[in-house]
């Protein structure tokens, strides 16, 4: 045989290191997008030899020899380098999500600023879209710095986002945004501002921050809710964040009710998740009291004095009556949060579960509903609390007082009633000014067109879905598609069945 010559040998070897190479490379990439997909750093603090990605090649590399002479070379795996491929595997990531909602035409737009930990606004960016199969995508496309967050800079930064991504804004069928004067003004917010651009492009605040901002709202304007609320957020502050203290709690809850709920702290953005921790204060009331007043008797510390302040403030029945107050309120917006934050739920399912929820708030603002709510308060707070007293009643200043007899109130339950009614009150007004959107009105309209045509009801297409979209559809062949909408969904349902969703 006859031997190769020296230059087919060294082409050989560097082909086969290439291969390796090539193969190791691979490897790097596979170990990389396994951090990045489950959201794990890829470096370590200072020593990058015990980062993750260098752990996990070594625990690779024990079933590869040629993976272990690879690492011991560092090749590819310097801080610049891994920034790089990150880059790249994101934009690759990108471009994917970007074919598809491409692919689909018609997209919505979510946006959200926030500012991050280097103190930088930054603007969220996400796209909802449906696929051919109907299944509805929420992809989020990145995050961008503003340099500013009125709605001039915010819109373009958007509009910016959406030409890099070649989504022409003509295509864009709905908006998302808080309820922010930049984002939701009627006038001149991003919204308004991509509707002058796009009509189609519906604005729709989000019903579940929408009942977020009530609840926020009606806090800040009853004294009743804002001191329930600051109690229990207190509270559980003293007991929770000392081991020593909690045992002590412990100790009386299991001497006392053993199968009621632990202390929960408050949630500090979701309001609608309060129930849970104003609930188990009321149930833990007696506990309570008893663990504040042995911390108020042991603790010589501020703790001691907070743990007397508390101790007092409980022995109040106003205490207790906003805490009940609070847990009515509460308790009936976080069945709303669930059911609008329900995958299945539709246009028509909102709407209904807001009208429930408006209705049971209007239900409570009546004498009679009072009577029984505070006559159960009273029935419950019996040994737990003093007697409903009125409020200590200070005079004006002479100089701000205009001679006319301060308005005082003859019993304790006249004085509690003026807080129950207000906060009934201002509930149902909130309501109907955060939930009366004309965008969720369009979308509900559309909704109904179509479900109500499925069950084989022939309704015709309402004029303002026409005029909106009269040039995305032709109306017209819209109008005997869905008349033949019962026969095409007869064959995939059973006969009798009506469509809800």
């Amino acid at each position: 045989m006859k031997q190769k010559s020296v230059d087919e040998q060294l082409k050989l070897v560097a082909q086969k290191e290439q291969i390796e190479r090539r193969q190791m490379f691979l490897t790097l990439l596979s170990s990389l997008r396994y951090l990045l997909r489950q959201g794990l750093a890829v470096r370590g603090h200072g020593d990058d030899s015990e980062g993750n990605l260098s752990q996990l090649l070594k625990a690779r590399a024990e079933d590869s020899i040629a993976l272990q002479k690879w690492i011991k070379t560092g090749s590819y795996q310097s801080p610049e380098v891994l920034n790089e491929l990150t880059n790249t595997i994101g934009a690759e990531v990108l471009r994917e999500v970007l074919n598809g909602i491409k692919s689909s035409r018609w997209f919505s737009i979510i946006g959200d600023e926030t500012r991050d930990i280097s103190n930088s606004e930054q603007l969220s960016i996400s796209i909802r879209w449906v696929d051919k199969d109907y299944s509805i995508h929420e992809d989020f496309i990145g995050m961008f710095k503003v340099p500013k967050t009125d709605a001039e800079t915010l819109s373009l930064a958007i509009e910016d986002v959406l030409v890099r991504c070649v989504l022409p804004i003509s295509q864009c069928r709905g908006q998302a945004y808080d309820g922010a004067s930049n984002m939701a003004g009627p006038k001149s917010g991003v919204a308004a501002r991509i509707l002058q651009r796009q009509p189609t492009a519906i604005p729709v605040h989000c019903l579940c921050h929408c009942i977020n901002l009530c609840l926020q709202d009606v806090s800040r304007k009853c004294k009743c809710i804002r001191d329930a609320l600051d109690l229990v957020y207190e509270l559980v502050g003293l007991i929770k964040y000392s081991p020593k203290r909690e045992h002590l709690f412990t100790q009386y809850q299991l001497q006392d009710s053993p199968n009621i709920h632990r202390l929960k702290p408050l949630c500090p953005t979701r309001w609608t998740c309060r129930t849970g921790s104003i609930n188990a204060v009321i149930e833990n009331y007696a506990v309570l009291q008893q663990t504040l007043e042995e911390i108020a008797e042991t603790c010589r510390d501020e703790y001691g004095r907070k743990a007397a302040g508390f101790q007092a403030l409980m022995g109040k029945f106003s205490t207790f009556f906003g805490l009940k107050l609070a847990h009515v309120v509460f308790g009936a917006s976080e069945q709303l949060s669930t059911t609008l934050q329900s995958k299945d739920t539709t246009a028509q399912d909102a709407r209904l579960a807001v009208n429930l929820c408006k209705a049971f708030y209007d239900r409570q603002r009546d004498a009679s509903a009072f009577q029984i709510f505070y006559q159960a308060v009273l029935l419950e707070a019996n040994g737990k609390t003093e007697p409903p007293t009125l409020p200590r009643y200070s005079n004006p200043p002479k100089r701000i007082n205009d001679g006319d007899a301060n308005f005082r109130f003859a019993t304790a339950e006249h004085y509690h009633r003026r807080e129950y009614f207000e906060i009934m009150e201002s509930l149902s007004g909130e309501l109907d000014a955060r939930f009366d959107q004309k965008g969720f009105h369009l979308a509900a309209l559309v909704e109904a067109t179509i479900l109500d045509n499925c069950s084989g009801k022939s309704y015709p297409i309402p004029k303002e879905v026409q005029d909106l979209y009269s040039k995305d559809l032709n109306i017209d062949r819209l109008q005997t598609q869905l008349s033949m909408l019962p026969d095409l969904v007869k064959s995939y349902v059973l006969e009798g069945k009506q469509i809800t969703k």
